[in-house]
């Protein structure tokens, strides 16, 4: 019997391997269908997010924070509710972005706030903490600018001003106010 088992084992083997081989190959071709998301749901949602960004030599370059952090089927566009963003160079924060919301376009590289936001430039040196507030900003991440139609609320150090429009650029470091400009500006005392 030792002898007869002996004889069947490879027999059974190849049996076995044949119908394994036949099973991956209709496993390997089956179609799969994917069940199509509805356009209005969210694909994904993350609560309490926080995203963090390194430069090249290790240094932190920026952190988003958001309540909540979402993106529709087919969108290249990430939508984000109470954001809070920050801008670091050589692991120095340097700007502070908040808002009600914020939408990214992935491929633009576009952020648009509709609501309510302020933008914060840290004090450096001599110069005071500047703030612009206003409603629906647009960011450009690529040109690094920054920009609004609407009314904008400054202040630097003490000073303080409004304007309708306005656009800044990270580069220059050149803020534009467009028209309809009041600034009350009170010189420093520690000049």
């Amino acid at each position: 019997m030792n002898n007869y088992s002996a004889k069947l084992f490879p027999l059974g083997l190849i049996i076995l391997l044949f119908g394994l081989s036949f099973w991956l190959d209709q496993v390997s071709t089956l179609s799969t269908q994917k069940k199509p998301l509805d356009p209005e749901k969210p694909e994904y949602i993350i609560e309490n997010a926080t995203a963090k960004r390194f430069d090249t030599s290790g240094y932190i370059k920026e952190i988003l924070i958001s309540q909540k952090t979402w993106q529709l089927p087919d969108s290249d566009t990430i939508y984000t509710q109470s954001p809070f963003f920050d801008i670091f160079e050589i692991g120095v924060k340097k700007y502070h972005l908040e808002g009600k919301q914020a939408q990214y376009n992935q491929k633009s590289k576009i952020i648009y706030f509709p609501d309510t936001v302020k933008l914060t430039k840290m004090p450096e040196g001599n110069q005071p903490e500047a703030t612009l507030t206003t409603t629906q900003l647009t960011a450009d991440t690529i040109k690094q600018t920054v920009q609004s139609k609407n009314r904008v609320d400054f202040t630097y150090g003490t000073s303080t001003g409004n304007a309708v429009g306005f656009t800044y650029n990270h580069k220059t470091g050149a803020l534009t106010l467009q028209s309809r400009v009041s600034a009350t500006y009170e010189i420093s005392k520690n000049n």
